[in-house]
């Protein structure tokens, strides 16, 4: 009966050979490589993204992809390629908060403008400063 299918595969829409071609890996339960065209269909990744809202779902599928296309040996085959995909996210780090800019950072020349404009010390804090001057025997001449 899998030889018959396998044959009829050229013969048969597109679609349907594909879910012949999945039937016949499942049920000889042998690992395959990921597909270059690998993409998850929509029930997997609306699947996603209802377990892992907290995570870019299309991020994760280019890294899945790139990951997979790029291992290998024994352990680049899987035998069900949407239960690895659960895993991956399932295990996926959060992807981080995007940074909030209340306003840019000023420039340096307006810093340093800032700093000429600043207000001199008050009078109690100059009369201070000259008192601990004096402890700790610093000439300082005129403080004010």
């Amino acid at each position: 009966m899998k030889d018959l299918l396998a044959r009829a595969l050229p013969y048969v829409p597109a679609d349907l050979a594909e879910e012949i071609q999945d039937a016949l890996r499942k049920s000889t339960g042998r690992a395959t490589r990921l597909a270059q065209d690998w993409t998850p269909d929509p029930s997997l990744l609306s699947w996603a993204a209802r377990e892992r809202p907290d995570v870019c779902v299309s991020r994760e599928v280019e890294q899945f992809k790139d990951f997979w296309l790029s291992k290998s040996g024994a352990n680049a085959t899987k035998i069900d390629w949407p239960r690895t995909f659960k895993v991956w996210m399932r295990n996926a780090r959060s992807s981080p908060k995007p940074v909030l800019k209340s306003e840019p950072l000023p420039s340096p020349a307006t810093v340093v403008a800032r700093r000429k404009v600043a207000e001199p010390p008050s009078q109690a804090v100059r009369d201070m400063m000259a008192e601990l001057a004096s402890k700790l025997r610093i000439n300082t001449g005129s403080v004010a």
